[in-house]
């Protein structure tokens, strides 16, 4: 890096394109840097001049503690190499010593989100929060009455349940073989599509699993409807 200035509070440099910019064992800067320019008003900006180049930061064992590919922004944490990945940001770590992530509040507040989701205009359609004041957390998704249209109570829950085929089965990955209660996603996509995500069969470009998943959430209303229905007939029974 060619060093024009040294100024109290920062340091700038010459922008000299297609080139590292490193900090030495002895913490002395050496190299030159792409378009970048640390400031006297301490503001860090690299790559200014937007040049196709990844950033890549290291620790004392991981050669991509944080890894961004300049080409389509995505990122990668605690990573070994620069394996491409699927999502936009993949978080790398040992189950068995640590968490992935945690995020921890600093005060009391009610109903704090601890992951928020939003659409591209910025509003809220989905949050892990905290439930009021209490020890536990609430998985909500939005259900606004005036984001909704052509609302129908009038439908044959009893006739769409008893389709439905749950089942017990074991993971394949699973050693301890225990066996669990539930449902196959390819299934219940024939009765209730919206609660299942993902293709039958698919297999990405190496042949492996993009494995179908579900949302049991969506069977709750189902579930209430079906009782709903099964009292009537009850009481229509008991009344005759």
């Amino acid at each position: 890096m060619a060093l024009t200035k040294v100024r109290t509070g920062g340091i700038t440099a010459d922008a000299v394109d297609n080139t590292i910019l490193k900090l030495d064992d002895d913490y002395a800067l050496t190299g030159t840097v792409t378009g970048a320019g640390l400031n006297p008003d301490g503001a860090v900006t690299l790559n200014e001049s937007g040049a196709d180049v990844d950033f890549r930061l290291e620790s004392d064992v991981k050669t991509h503690a944080f890894f961004m590919e300049g080409s389509n922004g995505r990122i990668v944490i605690n990573g070994a190499d620069a394996t491409g990945q699927a999502s936009h940001m993949t978080l790398l770590f040992e189950s068995a010593a640590y968490s992935a992530f945690a995020g921890r509040m600093t005060d009391n507040g009610s109903g704090a989100g601890f992951l928020v989701c939003r659409k591209s205009d910025g509003s809220t359609i989905g949050q892990v929060a905290r439930n009021g004041t209490s020890d536990a957390v609430q998985f909500l998704t939005t259900s606004d009455y005036r984001l909704k249209e052509n609302v129908s109570y009038d439908f044959d829950a009893t006739t769409q349940l008893k389709q439905l085929r749950p089942c017990t089965f074991t993971w394949v990955n699973d050693e301890s073989n225990t066996t669990h209660q539930g449902f196959l996603a390819h299934e219940v996509q024939e009765i209730v599509p919206h609660a299942v995500n993902g293709i039958k069969d698919a297999v990405d470009e190496n042949g492996n699993i993009e494995a179908q998943s579900i949302d049991k959430t969506d069977l709750v209303p189902l579930l209430v409807k079906t009782i709903q229905e099964l009292e009537a007939r009850i009481t229509a029974l008991e009344s005759a």
